[in-house]
């Protein structure tokens, strides 16, 4: 089953699961672990950015501290050291803002606009989350890492067992050279216990979400009458997209205060 606002099944899942800790890792402004916030009041959210332009921007945004938002400039990987990290070239233009968002560990080599090469500092997640003064119980993660998912994901095997659910962004073809496609970071993710819930609906690059193999069996019903009610919603806001009170309405009442912010991409 494909959604086309994956962001949806994500949320109420989160929501559901009330996880102890979040991660938006590959945070590029911090408006996913606002997000988190919104429906994981007493959670410990972090946001792991290695763009130091990034950081300097989250840094001074009033709200992300307001939110209780950690902030780390650390690049999320499968090793600790030191890496390169290529900071992609910006323009002004408005309607390229999202080239804030793609810089990477890969140099990338599609609409790339030039890079800069800079060293940055790395973190295994398992390593960083036992290291810390309280080890979680359950753990929610939206990684968006553009061609690093999969090294992100070697990263996460000594806490495997406390991760709930995973939305990872993934590519079908290669974007950055050198990166690991959907098929391996599937395989990755379904031998370390994880199961497939769904897909989004574009081709060359979209989200999945994963859940641990034990939270889904212990409820199975509960959480396919989820994956169901994210696709009736999510059908429902593409038939309703050139209205604006029929999208406020259906946000509102699914969806709750993450329908007033901009969690679900349109």
């Amino acid at each position: 089953m494909r959604l086309k606002y994956v962001n949806i099944l994500f949320f109420i899942l989160s929501r559901v699961l009330n996880p102890e800790m979040a991660c938006d890792i590959g945070s590029m402004d911090g408006l996913i672990a606002r997000c988190f916030r919104r429906i994981l009041s007493d959670a410990r959210i972090i946001a792991f950015e290695a763009n130091p332009n990034n950081i300097a921007v989250m840094q001074r945004d009033g709200e992300l501290h307001k939110d209780r938002i950690e902030i780390q400039q650390k690049a999320v990987w499968n090793s600790e050291g030191f890496i390169s990290f290529y900071i992609e070239k910006t323009t002004p233009n408005t309607e390229e803002t999202w080239r804030k968002g793609i810089s990477s560990t890969r140099s990338r080599s599609h609409s790339s606009l030039g890079t800069t090469e800079i060293k940055a500092l790395s973190v295994r997640l398992d390593d960083f989350i036992l290291g810390l003064d309280k080890t979680p119980r359950s753990i929610a993660l939206w990684i968006d890492v553009e061609g690093a998912a999969y090294e992100v994901i070697e990263g996460l095997d000594k806490i495997k067992d406390i991760i709930n659910v995973i939305q990872v962004e993934v590519e079908t073809q290669e974007i950055w050279p050198g990166q690991k496609l959907e098929s391996s970071v599937e395989a990755l993710l379904n031998h370390m216990g994880f199961i497939k819930l769904t897909r989004g609906s574009q081709d060359i690059q979209h989200d999945l979400i994963y859940i641990n193999s034990k939270t889904f069996k212990a409820s199975p019903f509960k959480f396919k009458a989820i994956k169901i009610l994210a696709f009736i919603t999510s059908q429902m806001l593409r038939l309703a997209a050139h209205s604006p009170f029929l999208i406020s309405h259906i946000k509102q009442v699914v969806l709750g205060d993450l329908g007033r912010k901009d969690c679900i991409e349109f």
